[in-house]
């Protein structure tokens, strides 16, 4: 595997093989396809295809609709243009008219058998190019799922979901039935205080939720309890630990009012902080706290006790010249409500467990409901065709696939994530591949980075690496040198 990058002549590029095309944007990646094209339907060129293909044997496959638009539209210009020009050739016998961006056709003339056969491939591929094999990701997964759905194991009457929202909504609602309805009030008060509502789960799981989802902890044991065990023995032991930090506030409540009612009355003799605890607002907290502390309901930590009422909060916010003096407010409920602290799972932690849970119950609600219904969404498309491909059977289905479509081309591949590669890998390269099969993967290598757009940059590499060889353009046609200099200098 070579992992050095050639420049690309398009004339002389192996079809018979998996190519990695390196090209930035305005490098001419789409007359590359186009020129590509040509070359297979007419076999032509060097290390050309073993014979002619039609527009429904070459696979193209783009990651927007729109892209599919766009690269049908200059492939119909490029081969009406192609047409036009051998013609005239044809009746002219000139070769002064292969000018300009015509010049790849002038390459291609030692290679065609005859000129009025070159027109008779170039006219049928031009009449049939509304059947070209121009897909997105998601067309071509769904195309192979239900033209090989006995191999692949999915329903004939396949139904693209483009918002599964409802069904979501029904398996959430379901969820939260299902854990939470029988749950002793304190916990029950924990979940409608942390999480809400089943709608507000699903806003915080995001969009992606059909998607592989993991989160980290410093106690990885958390997550191989049932969600059950985890709520009556995690979070019960913390509902213990604020159960007794709120006895030991309110027995002092009195006396720390007291204490903190003397630092008002000094205003600005105060020996604290007075944009930690100003004299308007000191009191308000004590308050506060003490109301959270008769609210039995609430098993979550109070934000004001953890950062205004612990013994360590208090010492560091003691001037700087009352501090040299040694003046401290202590009182023993505030170092043993910070030593209780410290035992104290933090609240968003159990959240994001309970969501990992709630998350993983809904993904199975949803496999199981699309195992035994024909809907499906766009992310299945490539869940089931990856798995139909690696699974039993596997094998033949991709020597299918490679017989319906010798050659593949994936436009954009620094888009591709590597459940996608995985499809692809498998289908075109992978040891069982053999014969007459050509794959090519043309992206930008600096895009790779844009995990946002759904980019991978491990995929990419490893991509690089298994290809037979890398190819780059690196002319840049949308530019000049002085423009380049020009930004560069501002």
């Amino acid at each position: 595997m070579s992992q050095k990058s050639t420049a690309l002549n398009a004339i002389s590029l192996p079809l018979n093989q998996v190519n990695l095309i390196e090209a930035s944007a305005g490098t001419g990646k789409t007359y590359t396809i186009g020129s590509i094209y040509l070359r297979l339907l007419l076999q032509a060129g060097e290390n050309c295809f073993s014979r002619p293909l039609n527009v429904e044997e070459i696979l193209v496959v783009t990651f927007t609709e729109m892209a599919t638009e766009d690269l049908k539209r200059k492939i119909r210009e490029r081969l009406t243009a192609a047409i036009l020009v051998f013609s005239e050739y044809y009746e002219k016998q000139d070769k002064a008219i292969f000018t300009g961006e015509h010049q790849f056709l002038a390459e291609l003339l030692p290679y065609l058998e005859d000129i009025p056969t070159t027109l008779r491939r170039l006219k049928l591929a031009e009449q049939n190019l509304d059947l070209a094999s121009i897909y997105t990701i998601h067309g071509f997964c769904r195309r192979m799922l239900m033209q090989h759905a006995f191999n692949s194991g999915v329903h004939f009457n396949l139904k693209l979901l483009k918002d599964q929202s409802d069904l979501l909504k029904q398996f959430a609602n379901e969820f939260w039935r299902e854990h939470f309805y029988d749950l002793p009030f304190h916990l029950a008060a924990f979940i409608s205080k942390e999480l809400k509502s089943p709608e507000d789960v699903l806003n915080d799981l995001g969009s992606n939720i059909g998607n592989d989802f993991s989160i980290k902890l410093d106690k990885p044991g958390l997550l191989e309890m049932s969600l059950k065990e985890f709520l009556q023995k995690d979070i019960t032991k913390n509902a213990k630990v604020i159960e007794k930090i709120k006895d030991i506030w309110l027995e002092s409540a009195a006396k720390i009012r007291d204490l903190f009612d003397e630092e008002v009355v000094k205003k600005d003799e105060s020996c604290l902080n007075g944009r930690s605890y100003s004299s308007k607002t000191i009191l308000s907290f004590v308050d506060e706290v003490t109301s959270w502390a008769k609210n039995r309901a609430d098993i979550t930590l109070n934000e004001t006790l953890v950062k205004k009422f612990t013994q360590s909060a208090l010492d560091n916010a003691i001037k700087a010249d009352f501090k040299k003096k040694g003046v401290r407010i202590t009182h023993p409920a505030f170092e043993e409500i910070e030593a209780l602290i410290e035992e104290i799972q933090p609240s968003d932690l159990f959240k994001k467990i309970i969501l990992y849970h709630y998350r993983q119950g809904i993904q199975k609600k949803l496999l199981e409901y699309k195992a035994n219904h024909p809907e499906k969404s766009f992310d299945d498309l490539l869940r089931l065709l990856k798995e139909a491909l690696h699974g039993e059977g596997g094998e033949q289905l991709a020597e299918l696939i490679r017989f319906q479509y010798p050659f593949a081309m994936i436009d954009e591949f620094q888009d591709t994530d590597a459940l996608q590669y995985q499809i692809f890998s498998k289908i075109y390269h992978n040891k069982n591949v053999s014969g007459n099969v050509g794959f090519m993967m043309i992206g930008d290598p600096k895009q790779a980075i844009y995990r946002f757009r759904g980019a991978d940059i491990f995929t990419y590499l490893k991509a690089a690496k298994e290809a037979n060889e890398r190819f780059n353009l690196g002319t840049n046609y949308r530019s000049s040198q002085p423009l380049v200099d020009g930004v560069n200098r501002l």
